[in-house]
C-alpha cells in the first residue's frame, strides 16, 4: 500500500540509493494508537555470495564488504501531515560493491511517542520492507 508513494534510483556502481517521498501518507488502520509522529528510513545491506572453503569445512563471503550496511531517516513528522522529502543514503566513500555483491535496499517507517519539547519514544508496530535488491 505504501510503495506506490515513492520512489528511489541508484547508480550503476550500486554505492547509493535516493528515495524520493511525495506527499507520502499513512493510512490510519497502519498506525499505532498513540503514535504522534512517524520516520522514513531507507537502508541498504550488502550481501556477498559465498563458497565452500574445504580447508575450513564451511560457507565463507566472497567479498570483504559482506554484512556492510547504510542508512539514514527523514525528519520526525506529525502523524496525519503528508511527507515530501528526498532521503539519501551512501555506503561510506569509496566503497564500490563488486560482482560478488547484492545490495538490498529496504524502507522503513519508525512511529514515535513525541514525549516533551524534543525528546522521541519509539513506539511498537513499525514496520520494513524490501524494496530492491540490485
Amino acid at each position: 500500500m505504501l510503495q506506490k508513494q515513492f520512489s528511489w534510483e541508484h547508480p550503476i556502481n550500486k554505492a547509493s540509493v535516493l528515495l524520493s517521498l511525495t506527499a507520502f501518507e499513512i493510512k490510519d488502520i497502519m498506525i499505532p494508537l498513540g503514535a504522534t509522529h512517524y520516520r522514513v528510513q531507507n537502508h541498504l545491506s550488502i550481501i556477498s555470495d559465498y563458497t565452500y572453503i574445504e580447508a575450513n569445512r564451511r560457507y565463507e563471503p566472497l567479498s570483504q564488504l559482506n554484512a556492510l550496511r547504510a542508512f539514514a531517516y527523514s525528519d520526525y513528522t506529525p502523524i496525519g501531515t503528508p511527507l515530501t522529502e528526498e532521503i539519501d543514503v551512501a555506503f561510506p566513500l569509496g566503497t564500490l560493491p563488486g560482482d560478488d555483491d547484492s545490495v538490498i535496499q529496504c524502507v522503513g517507517i519508525e512511529f514515535y511517542l513525541k514525549s516533551g519539547a524534543t525528546s522521541y519514544k519509539r513506539m511498537v508496530g513499525s514496520s520494513m520492507f524490501v524494496v530492491d535488491v540490485f
